[in-house]
């Protein structure tokens, strides 16, 4: 069981906000490598591309921003679940968000590919509870 990210794909229209992001996350020294995109449709070109180089390229966890403009997260979400080709098991996707209306909440927990929602700004103590939580499962009975 590993405590670490080998990679981190942020999705987030705001260039502040990711800026932070990047920078709490390699201050955390929990993440390999981070990918920054500005749009939903940069989120899935990207994730598309790496499909096709195989598996072990895809990002292990995913930030994603709900507010963005011309397609929102919930977009993205729509559009990630029709991708062929990539096995979504092993993609961890967070909704990273300065939005703090209980429907947002709410709706980010009625898709089953969203393992979780945190507010913005990401902390390290955030990054510490998205690696225990939701990086690394309790190991299966057997």
């Amino acid at each position: 069981m590993s405590n670490r990210i080998d990679k981190v794909l942020i999705i987030d229209d705001d260039e502040i906000s990711n800026f932070i992001t990047e920078s709490i996350l390699e201050q955390s020294n929990k993440v390999k490598e981070i990918d920054v995109v500005m749009s939903a449709d940069e989120g899935i070109k990207l994730l598309t591309k790496l499909a096709s180089k195989g598996a072990n390229h895809l990002p292990s966890l995913i930030l994603l921003d709900i507010k963005m403009p011309v397609k929102s997260g919930w977009d993205f979400l729509n559009e990630y679940k029709a991708l062929a080709d990539i096995d979504r098991s092993k993609i961890v996707i967070v909704m990273l968000s300065s939005s703090v209306y209980p429907d947002d909440v709410h709706k980010a927990n009625t898709f089953e590919e969203v393992a979780g929602y945190l507010s913005k700004p990401i902390t390290l103590d955030k990054v510490e509870e998205v690696v225990e939580k939701y990086m690394n499962p309790p190991a299966s009975k057997s």
